[in-house]
C-alpha cells in the first residue's frame, strides 16, 4: 500500500494552524503575496484619497484666507486643480481596471479582489 506523501508529512510535522491575530487579515485566501499587494494598494490608495480631500480643504482655506492678494490665489487654485486632478487619476485608474477586467475575464472585480483557487487537500 503506497502512503500518499501528504499523510507522511501530517504524522510526521503535524498540521500548524494559522496564528489567530492573523486570521482577521487573511480574508478567506491565506497568507501570500497577493493578499498582501491587495491590502497594500486598498491602505495606498485611502491614503492618496485623504490626503487629496485634505489639499483641497487646505487650497479652500488657502482661498479664503488670501484676501485679495493674487499671488495666494493663484497658489490656492493650482493646489485645487492639482488635488482634483490626482482624485481623478486614483477613480480612472480603478475604472480601467474594471473595464479591462471586465473585458478580459467577464468580471469587474476580477483584478481588484483576485481570488485564487489552492490545490487543497490531495487525495481521499
Amino acid at each position: 500500500m503506497i502512503v500518499p506523501p501528504h499523510l507522511i508529512a501530517d504524522s510526521i510535522f503535524g498540521q500548524l494552524p494559522e496564528p489567530s491575530p492573523l486570521q482577521a487579515f487573511s480574508g478567506g485566501t491565506g497568507l501570500g503575496l497577493v493578499p498582501f499587494i491587495n491590502t497594500m494598494l486598498k491602505v495606498i490608495t485611502v491614503v492618496a484619497g485623504l490626503f487629496g480631500a485634505f489639499n483641497i480643504i487646505s487650497a479652500g482655506f488657502t482661498w479664503l484666507g488670501s484676501s485679495g492678494n493674487p499671488k495666494a490665489a493663484e497658489e490656492a487654485n493650482n493646489k485645487l486643480l492639482y488635488s482634483l486632478i490626482g482624485l481623478i487619476i486614483i477613480v480612472g485608474s480603478f475604472t480601467i481596471t474594471a473595464i479591462v477586467s471586465f473585458l478580459l475575464f467577464g468580471d469587474a472585480t476580477f483584478i481588484l479582489n483576485p481570488h485564487i483557487q489552492g490545490v487543497g487537500k490531495l487525495g481521499p
